[in-house]
């Protein structure tokens, strides 16, 4: 993950460096559209109970049910982009260091499990 969204490094470049032979197994290992997937199905939830929050501290529970298809469509749209950009950026056949919202903080966590 890390050579990967931190470092810029194509699967190709990877695989020998953690052991492979292809980038084919690196694309396994990694499951990139999976990963993204499994995101947004966990990211979804929690952004939409933490904005519900958000919303009664400035809002009725009446006005928020009123509001909740409008925001909820919003948010959806908001992770979805975030999710699109990183697919995009994965994608790029001249790769360089990851700059999608969705990478960098990949790439924060990763290195919050490395020791320094």
């Amino acid at each position: 993950m890390a050579l990967f969204h931190c470092e810029g490094k194509s699967l190709g470049a990877i695989a020998p460096q953690i052991g492979l032979e292809t980038q084919v197994q690196v694309t396994r290992l990694l499951n990139l559209s999976r990963l993204r997937s499994d995101l947004r199905d966990l990211l979804l939830p929690q952004l939409r109970a933490a904005l519900q929050t958000e919303v009664l501290a400035v809002t009725s529970a009446e006005r928020l049910e009123t509001i909740a298809a409008a925001l909820n469509h919003l948010l959806t749209a908001a992770v979805d982009e975030v999710i699109d950009e990183a697919a995009s950026e994965a994608k790029n056949p001249q790769k360089q260091r990851p700059r999608s919202r969705l990478a960098r903080q990949l790439c924060e966590s990763v290195h919050g499990f490395s020791p320094e």
